[in-house]
């Protein structure tokens, strides 16, 4: 085979419809592989310190809304979401200033978008 038959196979892979395949809403992992929810069990154990600070307040409905904490969308995961708003926080450290992430925080931040999510972002400042 051919280089640029590997090319022709090739098909980037894009979020599933908001709608579903079939007609029907997605459950609130948007088809998040088993990978994806082995690596928010990972991260759930070791939170940065700013995460903590920022679930303190999120969490247990304090704001009389429910949020997840390192939630499976997809194929990504998100520091803290809210099913019911369709709402993504994140926290970003500085790590979020290179110029790379900040280009692959944009193809997500894109593809979480067409899932009819919002997302807002904050620093570790």
């Amino acid at each position: 085979m051919s280089k640029e038959d590997d090319t022709k196979n090739f098909e980037v892979q894009k979020p599933p419809l908001a709608s579903g395949a079939e007609g029907h809403r997605l459950d609130m992992h948007y088809r998040a592989s088993k990978l994806i929810f082995q690596k928010t069990e990972e991260l759930r154990k070791f939170p940065t310190h700013e995460e903590d600070i920022v679930w303190a307040y999120l969490s247990k409905n304090k704001l009389g809304i429910k949020f997840r904490r390192q939630h499976p969308i997809w194929n990504y995961v998100a520091d803290f979401y809210c099913h019911s708003l369709k709402l993504v926080v994140e926290i970003d450290g500085g790590v979020h200033n290179r110029q790379d992430v900040k280009f692959n925080d944009q193809i997500r931040q894109g593809h979480i978008e067409s899932l009819g999510i919002s997302i807002i972002r904050f620093t570790n400042d």
